[in-house]
Parts: C-alpha cells; structure tokens; sequence
C-alpha cells in the first residue's frame, strides 16, 4: 500500500484522497488485532502521502453491534492522530469541497 501511496503524492492531479473503509471487514477478518495493524500501516501512508486524506467509515447493511463498535473505535484513533473520519462518502467529499473553497478564499483576500 506504501507504494500506491507514493504514486498518488507524486501525481500533480491528485490534491486529496477520500479512502473509504468498511467496518464490518474488520469483524470478519480478524477483529481488533487486525484493525489496529491496518490503522498502523494506513497512518504510515497517510505520512508519505503528504496530502489532505479523508477517511470513511461505512457500516455494512444491518450492521451488528459489535461492527458498529469497531467503526466507532476506527474513528476515535483516526481522530487521536489527526485524521478527519466521516460516516459516508457524501459527508467526506462535502468536507473536501469546502475545504477548497476556503482555500480560493484565503488565496483571493491575501493580506
């Protein structure tokens, strides 16, 4: 995953990237253990990546409890490292796009 994150810091048409996960994944693949790894090695990316990153956090249709724990636990770490984590792509991508307008914003009323 380092690499792709290396190609996309290097690819002047990219300004951000919204990655979306999917907390049930997580219950079926190995629970904490597993998440605490992937969120390990993700920040590492997020690192060489040098670049405005979104998370997502979807649950899965009728998501248990114990998935929806695990979401909620996701967002507190991405939170603690200073990743934005969103419920939906719709909620990440209206973040995103007030975040470049702000930017037009300042970058017409230098002062």
């Amino acid at each position: 995953m380092i690499k792709t994150f290396t190609l996309l810091k290097d690819d002047p048409n990219i300004d951000a990237l919204i990655f979306l996960q999917m907390a049930e994944m997580y219950v079926r693949r190995g629970g904490r253990a597993f998440l605490d790894a992937f969120i390990k090695h993700l920040l590492e990316c997020i690192k060489v990546l040098e670049k405005p990153t979104f998370i997502v956090l979807e649950g899965g249709r009728g998501q248990s409890l114990q998935s929806e724990a695990i979401r909620q636990e996701m967002q507190e770490k991405y939170n603690q490292a200073g990743i934005m984590a969103f419920p939906s792509f719709s909620t990440a991508a209206r973040a995103l796009f007030n975040m470049s307008q702000y930017q037009d914003y300042l970058s017409s009323h230098k002062y």
